[in-house]
């Protein structure tokens, strides 16, 4: 049996997410967690709640204050279903990510936990993912960067390696986004490529078009990809994402969630809502939904449904 996954940006994470100011997202062969890692990971993993509108930095001169540096826990999770199951039935996920943050940069660390219902074997597929990762941000350059580990139950994943490396340049109302994430099974190297423009069009409203291409062993499988989010107040987001070509084995979230089944995806979409309850805490809903054409390797259409739920907290 062959593996499945977020957290954490999803599948893809979703795109509008991109060109906020904090994120997240992730991807395995039991993706349950990542469109809500994807977007509260990776996002707020470049770019967490440490600006200076919501934790003030007082200065006293001359004497410069060192770096304030605050700590942060995010749990989510989730469960996702496939229609038409073929080998596969549902993916239970949980995603836990802690760290540290500066001003400029910060540290975490992340365990992505998931387990699939296999119609046809003894036992279901599990698959945990360990990550660290770092993010580094200045003027409008944000950089990060994350390595990760896979164990599960299946020869064709257990013991595979990912890295991720990701750059938005963002000086103004128009940026541009870079990501690279390479995954080494024990059977063949997995290689993603993302790519796409970002746009702050108000304070209210962004949005972002772009594409992916993975490319294994066998071909490469592009897909165009596009989204928006828009504030109504300073205390709600609300974003939407879709996506269309081909996709397998992807990654997203920056490593917390790595599909790492065979299933083969054509095209699917993203909805999310975030209320900041608290200035140090902060509830997300995503739902996701894909379409599919080959399920674990087999030509048999089916779709993947299901909602991510978490919270997010700074101290």
């Amino acid at each position: 049996m062959r593996a499945l996954i977020v957290t954490v940006w999803l599948c893809s994470v979703p795109a509008w997410a991109w060109a906020q100011e904090a994120g997240v997202e992730l991807s395995m062969d039991d993706t349950a967690v990542e469109a809500a890692a994807a977007r509260m990971v990776q996002l707020r993993l470049d770019n967490p709640a440490t600006d200076e509108a919501s934790h003030p930095v007082e200065v006293e001169a001359p004497v410069p204050n060192p770096p304030v540096w605050r700590a942060r826990v995010a749990v989510w999770g989730g469960r996702l279903q496939y229609t038409n199951p073929w080998a596969l039935s549902a993916v239970n996920a949980l995603t836990v990510v802690t760290g540290v943050d500066a001003q400029s940069g910060g540290v975490w660390a992340a365990a992505a936990l998931s387990r699939t219902g296999l119609r046809y074997e003894a036992a279901d597929f599990s698959q945990d993912a360990h990550l660290l990762g770092g993010w580094w941000r200045v003027g409008g350059l944000r950089l990060g960067a994350s390595l990760g580990h896979l164990t599960t139950n299946a020869t064709f994943s257990n013991g595979a390696w990912l890295g991720t490396l990701r750059g938005l340049w963002l000086p103004g109302r128009l940026g541009v986004d870079l990501g690279v994430a390479t995954t080494v099974y024990p059977s063949q190297t997995v290689s993603q490529i993302d790519a796409q423009a970002v746009g702050v069009l108000s304070p209210r409203w962004e949005a972002a078009v772009g594409t992916r291409v993975i490319v294994t062993e066998q071909e490469a499988k592009p897909s165009i990809r596009a989204g928006v989010t828009w504030r109504p107040n300073a205390l709600l987001e609300v974003g939407a994402s879709g996506w269309f070509g081909k996709s397998q084995y992807a990654v997203d979230a920056a490593g917390l969630s790595v599909w790492s089944n065979d299933d083969a995806f054509t095209g699917g979409y993203r909805g999310v809502v975030s209320w900041q309850v608290l200035p140090s805490l902060a509830l997300d809903a995503i739902w996701q939904h894909d379409i599919g054409n080959a399920q674990h390797g087999l030509a048999h259409d089916f779709e993947v449904l299901g909602a991510t739920c978490g919270v997010r907290a700074t101290f």
